[in-house]
């Protein structure tokens, strides 16, 4: 499992720190995987339209392809990932093994 924001590294780390989380968070600054994705866009915040992160939540197999897509998931239920009823090609992106 990894995480993915377009924070810069160092706010990462102070986050993954403080909150003691045992996986990898990959800065993503020009929005490039998250777009790609579908994970940055427009989106509703307090009644306004913005465009920022949307929580979503990728099952990807072993070649990157991605197999499950959620949006719009709420922090602590990407667990249920393996339900997800959107499925993507994921064509031309890969993830690096994090080993």
């Amino acid at each position: 499992m990894v995480g993915i924001s377009p924070d810069k590294p160092e706010k990462l780390a102070k986050f993954r720190d403080r909150d003691e989380l045992t996986f990898a968070l990959l800065s993503d600054p020009d929005k490039k995987v998250l777009g790609e994705w579908g994970a940055y866009g427009e989106k509703k915040m307090y009644g306004k339209t913005v465009h920022g992160v949307i929580r979503s939540t990728f099952v990807v197999d072993e070649k990157g392809k991605i197999e499950v897509a959620q949006y719009k998931r709420q922090g602590c239920t990407h667990d249920n990932a393996h339900q997800a009823d959107h499925r993507h090609d994921g064509s031309g992106i890969t993830i690096a093994d994090q080993t």
